[in-house]
């Protein structure tokens, strides 16, 4: 599958038409964010695994070109990827851990995937197989244990927090910040 690349505030909302009832992924990124360039093919990687394909809309955004919908999204630290559907943020993940996306990208389109499976099934060895239960299950748990091993990625609300992502975070109250384009930035972080 192919990372749609957002280029105005009419493409990301065209995006979501085009999506289909699929869960909508946008990779918010800047060309100047060496932590984005680590993450991109991990990310396109990911977008064309059979699973996602079917189950998400992938796209980027450079948030120095389309401001407005990085502003709206709430976007403060990059990389982050904001998952939609039907047009809403559902959540706004900061960090570029791949296991982490695609754990949040399976659990978020089990749930809200228009045309996902939500029934009981049926193994073939007979008996009721918890088909969409198993396998929101099984995500959530994936979901669990990434979180765990990344633990020091979880938000925190502290400013002065470890930050092993790669992600542009104050390291310290007292840091100096200036504004780049819409972003506020640290510049001890480049």
């Amino acid at each position: 599958m192919v990372v749609h690349e957002i280029t105005s505030e009419s493409a990301f909302a065209d995006a979501h038409v085009a999506a289909k009832g699929k869960l909508v992924v946008v990779d918010f990124y800047a060309t100047w964010c060496a932590p984005c360039k680590t993450v991109a093919p991990k990310y396109a990687e990911l977008s064309d695994k059979p699973a996602h394909a079917r189950d998400t809309y992938c796209c980027k955004l450079d948030v120095d070109k389309v401001r407005e919908v990085a502003q709206e999204a709430g976007v403060k630290s990059l990389p982050s990827f904001g998952f939609y559907a039907g047009g809403k943020l559902l959540e706004l993940q900061v960090g570029g851990d791949p296991l982490a996306l695609e754990a949040k990208m399976t659990s978020l389109a089990a749930k809200h995937a228009s045309h996902a499976f939500k029934g009981q099934g049926h193994s073939m060895l007979g008996g009721g197989g918890g088909g969409g239960a198993s396998s929101a299950a099984a995500a959530n748990a994936a979901h669990l244990a990434a979180t765990k091993a990344i633990g020091a990625n979880a938000p925190s609300g502290s400013s002065g927090r470890r930050n092993p992502s790669g992600t542009h975070k104050q390291e310290k109250e007292s840091a100096t910040w200036f504004w780049l384009g819409s972003l506020p930035c640290n510049k001890g972080s480049f």
